[in-house]
């Protein structure tokens, strides 16, 4: 099987963690790619269109049909989706995903209520860990494949929602916020957002 070694579709930071983690340093970027970061989103780094949001607290919480879902992450998902979707990245270019079904219905339901739609396709990713609790229970996101897709499916923009302490107990995880909170210093408290009222952020 021959490995193909360059890559064509994501802005290179997006592929910096995947090729060092799961392809030994060996995937490169193509030097001729140039993509512009999204616009809406208040990115901490210039030039850097990655970013992990702490959600503070443990809010995870499990429906009847014992699916996990966590509202305050929905909440600032649905509203991270809308500065977007401002600035012209309707049309299918914004997709959230969320390892849980509990959480993809509640945040279809808000998404359907606020814009009409949940789009599919991949430029910019919204991705929803869920997760928040006391144990460092993690669930699906242990499953080394599904966190590579997820991590290499968009071209533009990677906005990762979640709670710091849970996912940092996790190996995986782990050097995935060494790389993005640590190394490339993009991280947002989402308390920050909540507090700045030009973004139009709430959790409440």
């Amino acid at each position: 099987v021959q490995f193909l070694d360059t890559q064509y579709r994501m802005h290179r930071a997006l592929t910096e963690f995947s090729s060092m983690e799961f392809y030994g340093g060996q995937l490169k970027t193509a030097k001729s790619l140039r993509r512009d970061m999204p616009k809406g989103f208040p990115w901490p780094i210039k030039d850097y269109p990655l970013c992990f949001i702490h959600v503070d607290g443990f809010h995870e919480s499990r429906n009847v049909w014992m699916s996990t879902e966590n509202e305050k992450e929905a909440h600032l998902i649905v509203n991270i989706a809308s500065m977007l979707f401002q600035q012209n990245w309707r049309n299918g270019r914004v997709t959230i995903i969320t390892p849980y079904r509990a959480q993809r219905e509640n945040i279809e339901d808000k998404l359907n209520s606020l814009c009409g739609g949940y789009h599919k396709q991949c430029e910019v990713i919204i991705f929803s860990a869920v997760r928040a609790n006391d144990m460092n229970s993690i669930g699906f996101l242990k499953e080394r494949p599904r966190v590579n897709v997820m991590l290499t499916r968009p071209k533009s923009g990677l906005i990762v929602v979640g709670n710091l302490h849970t996912l940092s107990k996790e190996i995986l995880w782990n050097k995935w916020l060494t790389h993005v909170v640590v190394k490339n210093k993009s991280f947002v408290d989402s308390r920050v957002l909540e507090q700045n009222t030009d973004l139009n952020i709430s959790t409440k």
